[in-house]
């Protein structure tokens, strides 16, 4: 198979010849030697290890926006061009992950059903704290209010609080995972680096919990911690 040039990729990303080359080695460690192509399994270990991602709904949707051509693989191409994108993409490029429908906004709907992937389930009441949420976070991202988050909406809220990224549980890398990632590789792989970044995230996000009452999965626990302080809205706690 042919693979997509390393001219051809700095012409048409925004990736330079060593970052090409870092990722180059990258997928050539992850590749199935006879097909040249990566596996859900790897590609999950791979925003595990490295990127700190977790949550097994966000994982398939990267992998699905990885996953062009829909034949349960990664190849070469589609893996330097999404990896363009989750690494250096513009907010509204990586908007994608978190459409399940692929028309290019995120619907109440969607919404729901990522926030109840992330939330303590089981009674009732925790559905109501589920729509709660996604009208909270709503307001907060759909600027021209037509009931939905647009290209545009997303662009602009994000651009003024990058942490509201984090909205619906994370799976796009940081600034400073990013960096670890592509220029300091002995340290990218390490499961534990991303464990410490993540928490290092915590600390950040939590003044933005108080402000705007968002919740992701990493973030319960600080909601039911804090809870008796009045930071945000109050979550069931797990029976």
């Amino acid at each position: 198979m042919n693979r997509i040039s390393v001219e051809e990729l700095i012409k048409t990303t925004q990736l330079s010849r060593p970052e090409i080359e870092h990722l180059t080695a990258t997928f050539n460690g992850l590749a199935q030697q006879q097909s040249e192509k990566i596996d859900r399994p790897r590609f999950r270990d791979l925003l595990a290890d490295t990127f700190g991602v977790d949550d097994s709904l966000l994982m398939d949707r990267v992998f699905r926006c990885f996953d062009l051509d829909s034949d349960n693989f990664i190849c070469y191409d589609e893996f330097m061009k999404n990896m363009a994108i989750f690494l250096k993409g513009k907010y509204e490029e990586k908007l994608k992950v978190y459409d399940l429908n692929g028309d290019k906004h995120i619907s109440k709907e969607e919404m729901y059903q990522m926030l109840k992937n992330c939330l303590v389930k089981g009674v009732e009441e925790d559905e109501d704290g589920v729509k709660d949420l996604v009208e909270l976070i709503l307001k907060k991202l759909d600027e021209d209010r037509d009931g939905r988050v647009s290209e545009m909406d997303w662009a602009s809220a994000i651009s003024k609080e990058t942490l509201l990224m984090e909205a619906f549980g994370q799976c796009l890398p940081t600034s400073a995972v990013i960096s670890k990632f592509l220029y300091n590789e002995a340290n990218s792989n390490s499961r534990s680096n991303s464990k410490r970044l993540r928490s290092a995230n915590e600390d950040l996000f939590l003044p933005v919990l108080r402000q705007t009452t968002i919740v992701s999965s990493k973030h319960v626990h600080l909601h039911r911690n804090h809870a008796t302080h009045g930071v945000g809205p109050q979550v069931a706690p797990q029976h």
